[in-house]
């Protein structure tokens, strides 16, 4: 097993502050401690020769485990063979190592899974498959779905985002921006202002530049997608475009600023 996991719950003040202000809950960090003071140490003093040495490092890099590997399925009746509410989740070495990708042409299998069921009254046990629907080549990563997950969805649960060069695949982290902002009035005090989830202002703007001296490359690659995915694309353009122009006003204002009687003004801003 890894030595080390990115769940946000484990991260230390220094390392959660610059989400504070994007879709990470704030209240995850403190989260996991109240599980560990509450629960996990009160079970591992009950069983002193499983856990001599528990503290909380080796707790939350237990979790940690368990979280990021965890498959989340909708629960089933194995009487019935139907589905019902709820989530069953289940580990499955091996199967673990596959790991996700949001785009569809990225993916070469998909996990199946037969529930529990019933024969001649007697219980059979379910089983996991994971299955290739197209030819593999050597060399080439193998990919699957964990779900339609936003970037905050998959850093909140399995430690990692897919980011930035996903912004153009119709991402639901894009999807999700422009309902924010088309929602937003800013004439509106009491409208929330949209938040840029786990994405950070400066990392748009430089996907903005990047993107303005290719301008005529990017808008060929977007003409040639479907009507849905090209909206989502152009979307995805103007928000790292306005960005990247926002802050290219920002810093002129600041070398502006430092040539003008305010000296010192620049470290202040």
């Amino acid at each position: 097993m890894p030595s080390s996991h990115d769940c946000p719950f484990a991260w230390s003040e220094a390392e959660f502050s610059p989400l504070l202000e994007t879709d990470i809950d704030p209240g995850l960090r403190e989260a996991g401690l109240k599980l560990y003071e509450e629960a996990a140490r009160e079970l591992a003093s009950r069983y002193p020769q499983a856990w001599p040495e528990f503290t909380y490092e080796r707790f939350a890099w237990a979790a940690g485990m368990v979280q990021s590997r965890t498959f989340h399925l909708q629960a089933t009746n194995w009487v019935t063979g139907g589905t019902s509410d709820g989530c069953e989740l289940y580990l499955l070495p091996g199967i673990d190592m596959v790991n996700h990708s949001s785009q569809a042409e990225q993916r070469s299998t998909e996990l199946r899974f037969t529930p529990d069921r019933t024969a001649g009254g007697e219980r059979i046990p379910g089983e996991f498959t994971m299955l290739a629907f197209r030819a593999i080549s050597s060399g080439e990563e193998i990919l699957f779905t964990y779900g339609d997950l936003s970037d905050t969805e998959l850093l909140h649960t399995y430690g990692f985002v897919e980011g930035l060069d996903m912004l153009l695949g119709g991402k639901k982290d894009l999807q999700t921006i422009c309902e924010r902002f088309e929602a937003w009035d800013p004439q509106d005090a009491e409208t929330e202002q949209p938040k840029p989830l786990a994405v950070k202002k400066e990392h748009l703007a430089a996907v903005g530049a990047a993107l303005e001296s290719a301008r005529a490359r990017v808008s060929a690659a977007i003409e040639g997608l479907q009507p849905d995915a090209a909206l989502r694309a152009r979307a995805a353009w103007m928000l790292c475009m306005l960005q990247h122009r926002v802050l290219e006003k920002v810093k002129q204002a600041v070398e502006q600023a430092a040539e003008s009687e305010w000296p010192g003004l620049e470290h202040s801003v």
